[in-house]
């Protein structure tokens, strides 16, 4: 993305130094922390922040119903006895006298969840819990002949990745570069990931791919790809795999035979990775092509005002769906995808003639893909510096609105030296939360629902 701000563009020049890592062992620490400070929406980020909206538990739920009588356990964002519509965050089948053991995630503003353990009768008992990020919960259900009858409408959760291009330098902080929302729906051990690219807010060439933690691939016993960019086959699930854009250029690959790169401490990373799309641009709207696919026009895709539709820059396009059906070896491998929190969601984007993978914070320095292991001389300034918290990719619920072309998350109130940046705020919260992300405040813990927006036209609906 192009920053507009005439001083910061000064500012970039005279310190322009700081991002001279590109050449052999030169990295000015402190040009740098001056650059991302100067640049980042709010002055005062808390050093600690993790940024995390989303925390992870697991549940431990022993059915001591009739036995071999089959139950359903499942774990709600709301209350199914009092709300016409729950959001399911995850579920497992049990026999009468076993144990269900489900993984899950769940919004760290709202600790609260519902747990139901329901029967073949849809009479269900329901059990509220308050969670603690990375506690297990333990509970024990009698049995359902008490139980109410299940009415509730369930749907299962979405998540939405929204990425900054450009790292390792600043961006303007739309976060709207890149745009997508996933969807997963967990049965037994089928698994259905619902990808959804939303939206592309670069003139850059942009691949996707996620990661699942902790899951190798030899646990997917089968899979499919619904995109047409791959075959649908199982080995297209199991690596990325080397796939061209419309102009003949492969943007990234991965040997199966050499395996995938090394986490921000070192480790070999050999967890499943699939390839998502190559070029965002093409993936979005291929009709935009010119000819027979022989030129791709950089658009703005679903970032632009919509009274701005007319605008050379920017297009209105349908979101491209990407639909991964997976059979998994096991239940307990499958529950891995309820858990938001294992998705390593990446783009990969080039930066300084050099290819970079930008990652939600967790996991901003791992570099999955294997021809990246040589750039860790090249990053390790950047993991060392005073400002390495400072992000270039946020996890938020699927419904929210991420911001228009070229408006800050927040807007900017950043005084540092003699400059001083006021523009208008797209979540009047955020600031907030980027300095005190412990904040008991509601308003502060949720900046992300469109209640806490301060101007609806400053954000893509």
């Amino acid at each position: 993305m192009k920053i507009t701000n005439a001083k910061l563009l000064v500012a970039l020049a005279s310190l322009s130094l700081a991002l001279t890592a590109c050449k052999e062992n030169y990295f000015v620490e402190e040009k740098y922390d001056e650059l991302l400070i100067r640049s980042f929406p709010v002055g005062s980020v808390n050093p600690n922040h993790t940024w995390a909206v989303f925390g992870s538990t697991t549940l431990q739920a022993h059915v001591n119903g009739d036995s071999g009588k089959k139950y359903r356990v499942a774990v709600y964002q709301e209350d199914p006895l009092t709300a016409s519509y729950v959001t399911l965050l995850a579920s497992s089948e049990a026999v009468g006298g076993q144990t269900a053991v489900l993984h899950f995630s769940y919004l760290l503003a709202q600790p609260t969840v519902y747990v139901a353990c329901r029967d073949e009768n849809s009479h269900q008992v329901v059990m509220s819990r308050k969670v603690v990020n990375g506690e297990t919960i333990d509970l024990s259900f009698a049995g359902t002949e008490d139980g109410t009858a299940a009415t509730a409408q369930e749907h299962s959760n979405t998540y939405r990745f929204c990425f900054e291009d450009q790292f390792p330098h600043p961006g303007d902080y739309d976060f709207n570069d890149c745009v997508i929302t996933v969807n997963p729906v967990v049965s037994g051990k089928n698994v259905t990931v619902r990808v959804v690219l939303n939206a592309v807010g670069t003139n850059k060439q942009i691949a996707a791919a996620m990661r699942i933690k902790g899951l190798l691939p030899d646990a997917v016993v089968a899979g499919t790809n619904t995109f047409v960019d791959y075959a649908a086959s199982y080995e297209s699930m199991r690596y990325v795999t080397p796939v061209m854009n419309d102009k003949g250029e492969t943007f990234f690959y991965v040997n199966p035979e050499t395996g995938l790169g090394k986490d921000a401490r070192g480790n070999q990373i050999n967890d499943l990775v699939v390839s998502l799309f190559n070029d965002a641009h093409w993936a979005m709207s291929k009709a935009d092509a010119g000819g027979n696919n022989q030129y791709m026009h950089a658009y703005f895709y679903n970032t632009m005002d919509k009274r701005l539709a007319g605008d050379e820059r920017g297009r209105i396009a349908t979101p491209t769906v990407i639909t991964l059906t997976m059979t998994l070896d096991s239940e307990e491998h499958a529950q891995l995808f309820n858990d938001i929190m294992n998705y390593d969601m990446f783009v990969i984007e080039k930066y300084s003639n050099r290819l970079w993978e930008v990652h939600t914070y967790p996991f901003k320095f791992d570099q999955v893909l294997k021809e990246y292991e040589n750039y860790t001389d090249k990053l390790t300034p950047y993991i060392s510096n005073p400002t390495k918290n400072y992000p270039w990719a946020l996890l938020v619920p699927g419904t929210f609105l991420y911001p228009n072309e070229w408006q800050s998350i927040c807007g900017y109130s950043n005084t540092t030296g003699s400059e001083t940046k006021n523009t208008k705020t797209a979540y009047k919260m955020f600031r907030s939360w980027a300095i005190n992300p412990g904040s008991v405040v509601e308003e502060v813990k949720q900046w992300y629902l469109k209640e806490n927006i301060e101007d609806i036209q400053l954000v893509w609906q």
